[in-house]
């Protein structure tokens, strides 16, 4: 048998396969197009993500069919996006994705009405602009004419499944970052529907990352498939980049920075919170994902690059140029400092409204020190993820890293220096696709809806 990971990521939608004994055969990935149709709104088109999706099932049929053998497919995705579809399946709105921020005013609303501690402690998500809860409390303010009509309130991942089996279903790990289920129970959660004015059946029904279905056929433009793939809902991009990047065992944390960052571990029971600090998701049965993820990652360099540095080179060139410079400059950039919320922030502090900062500035400083400053920003939050992992009782002796950020030596070094931990780079293409083919790898007991 072969196997597939196809990651449904922010910026690409991706896929891999891999032989039986998991070496890398495929890879190929393609462009999503993320629109601002107002500042801090962040939307996708879900007939866009579908269709790489299909164009990926394409290739991908030929490639098992040029094999003679069998398939098995199995989802990643990334956490957070919500959109309302009608009982045709039809988007009823755009994707919105985890960066999107239009809803700060409801979750402020939201912490002043809210036993927020106990909702966070039952669900394992902050109350933010990321959660899809406060993104549906905001469409049924706006918008009540498409809310009241909203058949179900689905992710990327929940809308392509459909696509593919007829089926509304959710993995455990998705709907779990969801801020609408009940980590401990693995069920949606009432007080959560109450709080966004909806009821259960207005979501797919949850499923455990292990389940798997051969459905009837393929939809049009998904391939010729000689034998149809056995197909695994899987996953968050989360969970299985810690798979992926081979951090499941104690002791081993996994660190992913692309267009954000987040540090991750995989615990055996969830953790009782006193204050909010970060966030806990089902993963697969009887182990839970503990971490904090951050806003300001690769995107803080793109924005950085786009408004302070100009060159005649690729925007790639440009930014190696500079990070070269920046690797001349000595740590602590000459007493230059950066707060990088750019993007307003996630963990530790979980506010939109978070502003970033350069301190320190004197007339020596040049666009070198500014560069090498914001690395360091960004070093520094995630050590402040990091402590508060372990006043939970996480002892981290090794962190295992994957994202873009690995392509960067200067980067890497400075994460090690600032979090005091030795990094091992895991580079086997993308963590997260690698994790969805680890998963269906996994000999588990097939689970039946």
């Amino acid at each position: 048998m072969l196997y597939a990971g196809i990651d449904l990521g922010t910026t690409h939608t991706k896929a891999i396969l891999c032989d039986q004994e998991g070496n890398l055969l495929w890879e190929q990935k393609l462009r999503v197009h993320t629109h601002h149709p107002q500042q801090g709104w962040h939307e996708q088109n879900p007939l866009e993500i579908w269709q790489n999706l299909k164009t990926l099932l394409d290739n991908l049929s030929q490639l098992v069919a040029a094999k003679s053998e069998t398939c098995r497919i199995c989802f990643s995705s990334a956490m957070h996006s919500i959109m309302s579809v009608d009982e045709n399946g039809l988007p009823q709105s755009p994707l919105i994705t985890w960066a999107d921020l239009r809803s700060n005013q409801e979750v402020k609303s939201l912490k002043l009405s809210t036993d927020v501690l106990k909702l966070y402690n039952q669900t394992g998500t902050p109350i933010h602009p990321m959660s899809p809860l406060c993104k549906i409390v905001w469409f049924r303010n706006k918008y009540k004419d498409l809310f009241d009509k909203t058949f179900k309130w689905v992710s990327a991942k929940d809308y392509i499944w459909w696509q593919l089996t007829g089926k509304w279903q959710a993995d455990h790990s998705v709907a779990s970052a969801s801020g609408l289920f009940n980590i401990h129970e693995r069920s949606w959660h009432a007080g959560s529907l109450e709080l966004a004015g909806i009821n259960e059946n207005q979501l797919p029904a949850p499923v455990p990352v292990s389940y798997r279905t051969i459905p009837s056929a393929l939809p049009p433009g998904c391939g010729n498939w000689a034998q149809l793939p056995e197909l695994q809902i899987g996953g968050s991009d989360g969970f299985l980049a810690n798979l992926g990047s081979h951090a499941v065992d104690k002791g081993v944390m996994a660190l992913t920075i692309g267009t954000s960052g987040a540090v991750r571990v995989l615990i055996n029971k969830p953790v009782e919170f006193t204050a909010i600090s970060l966030f806990q998701y089902a993963a697969d049965d009887g182990r839970w994902l503990l971490g904090g993820a951050v806003n300001n990652g690769g995107n803080l360099l793109s924005w950085f690059s786009e408004v302070f540095l100009q060159g005649a080179q690729t925007p790639e060139a440009v930014m190696q140029y500079w990070l070269d410079r920046a690797a001349l400059v000595p740590p602590g950039c000459d007493g230059l400092q950066c707060t990088p919320w750019v993007f307003g922030e996630r963990a530790p502090v979980w506010d939109a409204d978070a502003r970033a900062s350069f301190t320190g500035i004197h007339a020596g400083h040049h666009k070198e020190h500014f560069l090498r400053a914001i690395l360091e920003g960004v070093a520094g939050n995630i050590k402040k993820i990091l402590t508060e992992m372990e006043k939970q009782g996480v002892e981290v002796e090794r962190i295992n890293a994957s994202g873009g950020f690995i392509a960067s030596k200067l980067w890497v070094n400075i994460m090690e220096e600032g979090l005091g931990k030795k990094i091992q780079i895991t580079n086997e293409g993308d963590a997260s696709a690698r994790g969805a083919v680890v998963l269906a790898m996994k000999k588990i007991k097939w689970m039946k809806k």
